[in-house]
């Protein structure tokens, strides 16, 4: 009896998949064709070899480089990675690799020997490299270069002496149409091998001056070789009559200039008169402008989305499009923020922001910020 109504089943399935013979060769191509996990993890990998731009407006150079050193834990030609989507769902990690082995490509690009006898002769370590696409931002998507670099003074019996650390992160702006992937990071590479030849240049002038090296981008050598902070944190907005919470944690480089940008995906929760709702970053960008070692000026812009919940649903009846919210804010505010320190961070400032709501149209208020975070 078990017998003959498994054969039944068997034949009913078999039936089936003769009707669904489409979606059985779909089912069979995506196994056979896209390795890897398909439970949300990358299932392509692809690679974009870039070259270091040959820099025709680089200023004679008044030290040497002897040498350059690769300790990076990646592969020698590896200078970053990415994930983008093919097909425009499929999500690849895109490699990028260099044409020779990054100290080559370094050293190269200052290959250019000093004629004066007294000029400096340096001994460059990589401890960081990578480029970066920034997507996150709305407003203001870039490239980045960020390298982490130790230098070293050669004496004459070849011992090197330590001087510094340069950390960087140098940018070129991505725009929003026509602009392809090689273009950018080539831009963003030239603007990184300008910096650090005026970098090595500032600091020979200053040893040949017998002073200590002060740039805004340098750090004790004992620095972190791959400097990034934890920050977490909140913002409460307090207006006429609602009140606003938004949360947010992330990884973020160490600063490497007076003034510079991030982005994020903040959650936020904001109490109006009518109703509650929960709100979504669809753009986080911030703009940062340090003021001194322990005071930093922040401008914060947030474009939201998210979902309302009605007090008042048991007696007035709202539409199915009051179910969403879409608002924009921006904030400025004078932060606590040590550099280069581990530290309880605050501060005040004010909040604009306007939302929109299907049944009570625009909306504009403005509050009282107050932040408080810590950066590990």
């Amino acid at each position: 009896m078990n017998s003959k109504y498994l054969s039944l089943g068997n034949n009913v399935f078999l039936t089936y998949l003769q009707k669904q013979k489409n979606l059985v060769v779909l089912f069979g191509f995506l196994l056979a064709y896209l390795p890897g996990s398909l439970a949300g993890q990358t299932l392509v990998q692809d690679s974009l070899i870039v070259s270091f731009p040959k820099i025709n407006d680089l200023k004679p150079v008044n030290f040497c480089i002897d040498s350059v050193v690769d300790q990076r834990e990646e592969p020698a030609r590896f200078v970053g990675s990415y994930e983008t989507k093919k097909y425009l769902f499929i999500p690849v990690d895109l490699f990028i690799y260099s044409q020779k082995p990054l100290n080559e490509e370094i050293l190269e690009t200052l290959a250019g020997f000093s004629s004066s006898t007294d000029s400096p002769h340096f001994k460059l370590v990589i401890n960081q490299f990578e480029l970066v696409r920034n997507t996150k931002s709305l407003f203001y998507p870039r490239y980045l270069c960020q390298a982490n670099l130790a230098v070293y003074q050669l004496q004459p019996s070849k011992n090197p002496v330590p001087v510094c650390r340069l950390i960087y992160e140098s940018s070129a702006y991505k725009p929003l149409f026509g602009d392809k992937l090689r273009m950018g990071f080539n831009r963003v590479l030239h603007n990184w091998q300008c910096e650090l030849q005026n970098n090595l240049a500032e600091i020979t002038t200053q040893l040949k001056s017998n002073q200590e090296p002060v740039l805004e981008n340098l750090r004790p050598l004992d620095a972190p070789a791959r400097p990034v902070n934890l920050i977490g944190g909140g913002d409460f907005i307090w207006g006429t009559r609602d009140w606003i919470v938004d949360g947010e944690i992330f990884f973020s480089p160490r600063e490497a200039k007076r003034s510079f940008f991030r982005s994020g995906y903040p959650l936020r929760y904001r109490r109006a008169h009518h109703f509650e709702s929960i709100e979504f970053g669809f753009s986080n960008d911030y703009w940062f402008y340090r003021l001194d070692r322990k005071w930093i000026f922040r401008i914060k812009s947030q474009l939201m989305y998210g979902f309302n919940r009605w007090n008042d649903f048991k007696t007035t009846k709202h539409k199915l499009w009051d179910l969403f919210i879409g608002d924009y804010s921006l904030s400025q505010s004078l932060i606590f923020n040590p550099l280069d320190k581990s530290a309880l961070t605050f501060g005040l400032g004010l909040q604009e922001n306007v939302y929109y709501v299907y049944s009570q149209g625009v909306k504009f208020q403005i509050g009282l910020l107050l932040n408080l975070g810590v950066k590990l």
